[in-house]
């Protein structure tokens, strides 16, 4: 949703012409798609000679002896090939291809066929004459005016209207390439032509194709530029207006399009206007938000537009604007009932607010050197700073990188420094980017690997939610300037080091404005930056995932597919669960189809389940309901998915069961393991399988099962189960390291190297686990007893979490507050792989000396060792 800007740093206009050229090739190309109204269609003498005397030698296309449907088809393949690119060979092939098209029209109305099919033929002359009176005036292209007034005249409406609607076209036409006619004029016919009752789908497509071609071209200056504009936009709300009420339900769904579409353009010229200083712009445009933001009924394209307008205010550097077109977006937003899936509004506010909110404040870095070295901010005072988020698939990287290198070049590396901040997801992929693409500045990461990308601690801290974000630090270390990417970066370093002072660049960029309606001003609440705290409080109270209100079960079904291909960050945020189970419990509770109540089961049982794995409070519970409901649905997809989920809930605590039950439940996990693929999902299930293999005294027993579900783990295309599996089949003895010396190192989660001296001479607790291991997460609060019981005697613990998915380990300790350090990353595989750590979880005891003194899969088994220790040591120096 976030506006993307050019290479050179601003949001062209121009970028839409791309598609207007591509419109203006399909009408210049003389395509001949047919269009149907919803009326019927009556008999009328159609035919018309065709024998009209060329300009100049172009040899027709010769027209097949074939029936009404195979003529179609031919007309159809004339624009197989493409158009050449030379104007001459173009504009003969374009006449050509017309040409063909009158003639074949012609050979199909000489035919009895039916009235649709007449329809479309009499469609294909007209769009075919129409381009001829273009490209061929004085040849074919003067029949055109004749055949269409012979429609307008003969005894079909269904046909008068096609030509009344052709006709229009071709005005619309002559208005945009020979100004001929005023826009009033053109808005006066366009009236006419939607004004009839009859006019359906017919009349619909050509006003909106027609309104196409309104949009202006690379060579319009800026006053026609936005005439243009403007003129297409009432265009669009004239038609959307006309069919928003439409008893055809198709139309009426197309117009709230059109309308939109309209409320694009608009915007689009008002904030031109609010860029090139026109006088009262930026009120005008306050006001067309506020109106639009109020629409009844609302309109969730609304918040989109609204906010990709605060956007490119905030781009262009009308920094305060931004911030109040933001707070009026959410306000309305509220006030309103607007609603859309793809907006987080508080969460767009909070990081408008920390961005637009930094100009003249001291900006920190916060992170290591990308090869782990520590950084210093403190050496870069007495200079201007350029600070660059950037990440690996950022597109234009290269040219920004060439326009920074420049900038430096020509003021001076002791004027000017530049320090990058690196917003990739995984540090490795940042390394592999920069072996191909080197740069000599700085590279800052996020010290928490937990914690990356749009998550990590720079970009929450300064609202970044979009990259490039580029930020221009004054001397004394404060924030002059932000989005100086592309053209502004001379401009804002130009104006930086001109000045007499280091102050804000865009003073004009924080003024305020007063938003006003024809009716009334709007709240004095809605023009404050700290006034919206209510806000919001009512946008907390309302689940931003919901679903629309007045969804079908097959929208409802799309919402809940779209809101699956969300990222798992956003997936794991609170309430997304909620708002998918309430889409799917409206199909359930509808007339839907048993496919789509289907879907909707399936989507509550998965999203519980996975809420469950992320150990979302009450997620375990809500998951055991959900299993409970649709224990009985007949449904064989249902079954399955019921089926796997009861038997992942039987292994989730093996305890109070016998060897033999454990056996029975083993060899069930076993035959499910084997008949299906598994994945991610079925971690969970593997953690529990070995956690209950464990529980069998005898190692002859457990050395099958081990044997076996290594080799079923191992088959799995899922990374982390494929590695769990081959590690507990190649298990070993773990007696086999009592005794040998314990070493670890690697990185803590808040980035830090693991610094190993601080545990000697210590009883060391190390923990192997991982977030996706139901067994390990059920051992926490017995492993914090531990922590707590023994603090005392100086015992200490460390966590090596065996997690892949960084972010997911992130959220958990974000949650769970874990009081001793946890080691995560690179190299905690080879750890697990040293110290022969099959199941986990599995806990080690260190000595003083850094010996290895125990090792079990039970907190209770190291905290008995312990008892003992430390009661044998008190009898010891009692007796001394």
């Amino acid at each position: 949703m976030l506006l993307a800007p050019c290479s050179q740093g601003r949001f062209c206009r121009n970028a839409f012409l791309v598609l207007v050229l591509a419109l203006l090739l399909s009408f210049v190309g003389c395509r001949g798609d047919s269009a149907n109204d919803s009326s019927d269609s009556s008999s009328s003498d159609t035919t018309s000679s065709s024998s009209a005397d060329q300009v100049d030698a172009v040899e027709d296309i010769p027209i097949p002896s074939l029936d009404a449907d195979g003529l179609f088809q031919f007309m159809v393949n004339l624009d197989k090939d493409p158009l050449p690119p030379e104007p001459d060979e173009r504009s003969k092939v374009v006449r050509q291809r017309c040409r063909a098209r009158v003639f074949a029209s012609d050979k199909i109305l000489q035919e009895d066929i039916p009235p649709e099919s007449k329809t479309s033929a009499v469609r294909m002359k007209l769009d075919a004459l129409r381009t001829l009176s273009i490209v061929e005036p004085d040849g074919l292209g003067k029949q055109f005016e004749t055949y269409s007034q012979q429609l307008i005249d003969g005894n079909d409406p269904l046909l008068a209207r096609l030509a009344k609607a052709v006709q229009f076209q071709s005005r619309v036409n002559d208005y945009v390439s020979y100004r001929k006619d005023e826009p009033d004029q053109l808005l006066q016919d366009l009236d006419q032509l939607l004004s009839e009752k009859e006019a359906g789908p017919m009349v619909f497509e050509a006003a909106r194709e027609s309104s196409k071609w309104l949009f202006p071209g690379e060579a319009d200056d800026d006053e026609t530029f936005h005439k243009r504009i403007l003129l297409q936009a009432k265009f669009l709300r004239r038609i959307g207006n006309r069919y928003l009420k439409h008893e055809n339900s198709d139309l009426a769904e197309e117009a709230i399009t059109v309308l939109v579409q309209a409320d694009a353009l608009e915007l689009s010229a008002l904030s031109d206007h609010v860029l090139a200083g026109k006088p009262d712009a930026d009120q005008k445009l306050g006001s067309f938000l506020n109106e639009l933001l109020s629409k009844k009924p609302p309109q969730p394209e609304s918040i989109e537009l609204a906010i990709q307008t605060a956007q490119r205010m905030e781009y262009e550097g009308q920094f305060r604007l931004a911030l109040q077109i933001y707070q009026l977006t959410v306000k309305r937003a509220a006030e309103n009932n607007l609603e859309t899936e793809t907006v987080d509004l508080e969460r767009v506010l909070e990081n408008a607010k920390k961005r637009l909110t930094i100009l003249g404040e001291e900006f920190k870095i916060q992170g290591v050197q990308i090869d782990g070295s520590k950084f210093d901010w403190a050496e870069y005072r007495g200079k201007h700073v350029i600070v660059f988020f950037w990440a690996s698939w950022f597109e234009h990287w290269d040219e920004e990188v060439q326009n920074i290198t420049a900038q430096v070049s020509a003021i001076g590396q002791d004027r000017l420094a530049v320090v990058t901040v690196n917003l990739d997801d995984d540090k490795e992929t940042a390394k592999t980017f920069l072996q191909e693409h080197i740069i000599n500045w700085p590279v800052v990461v996020s010290p928490d690997p937990s914690l990356v990308g749009l998550e990590s601690p720079m970009a929450t801290r300064y609202g970044v939610e979009a990259i490039p974000f580029m930020v221009l630090i004054s001397p004394e270390g404060k924030v002059l300037d932000i989005h100086v990417f592309g053209r502004r970066l001379s401009e804002s370093l130009e104006k930086a080091l001109n000045a007499a002072t280091s102050s804000v660049l865009h003073p004009d960029g924080l003024r305020m404005v007063a938003f006003q309606t024809s009716e009334s001003p709007v709240d004095a609440e809605a023009n404050s930056i700290e006034s919206d705290s209510a806000v919001n409080d009512a946008i907390r109270n309302r689940n931003p995932y919901a679903p629309p209100a007045g969804l079908s079960a097959f929208e409802l079904l799309e919402f809940i597919w779209d809101m699956q291909e969300k990222p798992k960050s956003i997936q794991q945020r609170p309430g997304f669960t909620d708002g998918i189970v309430t889409a799917a419990n409206q199909i359930l509770d509808s007339d839907a189809t048993a496919k789509q109540k289907q879907e909707a089961t399936l989507a509550i049982l998965k999203f519980r389940h996975q809420d469950a794995l992320a150990n979302v409070n009450g997620a375990e519970s809500k998951l055991q309901t959900a299993i409970q409901r649709f224990a009985a649905d007949k449904n064989a997809k249902v079954q399955n998915e019921i089926q796997f989920l009861q038997l992942e809930q039987r292994t989730l605590d093996t305890n109070d069961l016998d060897d033999a039950d454990r056996q029975k439940l083993l060899e069930q996990v076993a035959n499910f393991a084997k008949d299906h693929s598994l994945g991610e999902r079925h971690l969970r299930l593997a953690s529990n399988t070995v956690a209950t293999i464990n529980r069998f005294a005898s190692s002859e027993v457990r050395e099958p099962w081990f044997e076996q579900f290594g080799e079923l783990f191992a088959a799995s295309e899922h990374r982390v189960l494929a590695r769990y599996g081959k590690r507990i089949a190649a298990q070993e003895s773990s007696s086999e390291i009592v005794g040998q010396p314990f070493e670890l190192a690697g990185v803590t989660v808040a980035g830090l190297p693991f610094d190993a001296q601080e545990y000697r001479e210590h009883y060391v607790v190390v923990d192997f686990w991982a977030t996706w291991c139901g067994p390990c997460v059920r051992a926490i609060p017995e492993l914090k007893s531990l922590h707590e019981t023994f603090a005392e005697q100086g015992v200490k613990v460390v966590g090596v979490s065996l997690d892949e998915d960084l972010e997911a380990l992130g959220k958990f300790l974000e949650k769970e507050n874990l009081p001793w350090t946890i080691v995560a990353g690179k190299g905690t595989e080879d750890a697990a792989k040293k110290y022969k750590v099959s199941g986990i979880p599995t806990l080690i005891l260190v000595s003083p000396e850094g010996k290895i003194e125990a090792v079990s899969h039970s907190v209770g088994d190291i905290k008995a060792a312990l008892t003992e220790k430390f009661t044998a040591e008190t009898a010891e120096l009692e007796g001394a």
